[in-house]
């Protein structure tokens, strides 16, 4: 399989939400499924947007730029919009992965119903961490619901569930999902991360506890471009060369801070 195919089968994978790890479900009573279901709902789903842009690929090897309208999941975090979301799905996972320059563009944000959207820009990203924010054109005449990721948040602990709530695409009417997965490891390499056992969890959205606290987003991680060179490359051991983990909250506001400030040092 050649590295082209691996990576859109790789981004193929993160888009439809393919099982990331495996887990033994909790016994809980069907009535504590449903409350705790309706909980994770009311708490996500108000803050819940689709991200639509046309992406502009370049080949390292040339040619002419290939184009091709997306739609991702993101995550309100402020009241004036702004969204977070992951670099990967934004594009960034060809250019970790291998060379490819993708440039987004015509970004537009649905909030709730919206079918049509609201002009967006990237404004800045984090490689390493796979995040990337995107902020509303123009400010919302009222504010907006969000997810505080800097208050009523939680770090879930080895063997604890973590639900997130998606919404399905435009041909299923958005209708809203709910999946959940357990906390299987804590990791420290590249960096504080929390694995999750094998269950449908997707990349590039958030998670929260039972109660509905903020406890992380599901990122992309993979090895430093040396650690990858010295290992051969992505080659026949491609599908060990990355893993889908939850970036605590802690580590999601901090870089939320960092980014924001250096928006504002260049503005």
């Amino acid at each position: 399989m050649s590295m082209r195919q691996n990576l859109q089968s790789l981004v193929l994978a993160a888009m439809v939400g393919l099982p990331i790890a495996g887990v033994t479900q909790s016994q809980m009573t069907e009535q504590e499924y449903v409350e705790t279901y309706e909980t994770v709902k009311e708490a996500v789903l108000p803050a819940l947007v689709r991200v639509k842009v046309v992406m502009s690929m370049e080949s390292p090897w040339g040619g002419e730029p290939e184009e091709e309208e997306m739609e991702v999941g993101g995550l309100l975090i402020s009241a004036d919009g702004q969204v977070l979301l992951t670099n990967s799905m934004m594009g960034g996972l060809y250019s970790m992965m291998g060379g490819f320059q993708m440039t987004p563009r015509d970004i537009k944000v649905l909030i709730g119903d919206d079918t049509e959207g609201l002009p967006a820009t990237l404004v800045a990203r984090d490689s390493d961490r796979d995040l990337c924010w995107v902020k509303l054109d123009d400010e919302p005449a009222d504010p907006l619901p969000f997810i505080n990721i800097e208050e009523n948040t939680v770090r879930p602990g080895v063997g604890q569930m973590v639900y997130q709530v998606k919404r399905l695409g435009e041909f299923f009417d958005r209708a809203p999902v709910i999946k959940e997965a357990r906390v299987t490891a804590e990791l420290t390499k590249p960096r504080e991360l929390l694995y999750v056992g094998e269950q449908s969890i997707e990349v590039g959205t958030a998670v929260v506890n039972a109660e509905g606290k903020f406890a992380g987003i599901v990122v992309t991680q993979l090895p430093g471009s040396e650690e990858m060179e010295a290992a051969g490359g992505f080659g026949s051991n491609f599908s060990d060369s990355y893993i889908w983990a939850i970036l605590p909250p802690a580590e999601v506001a901090k870089a939320t801070r960092d980014a924001m400030s250096l928006l504002e040092e260049e503005e």
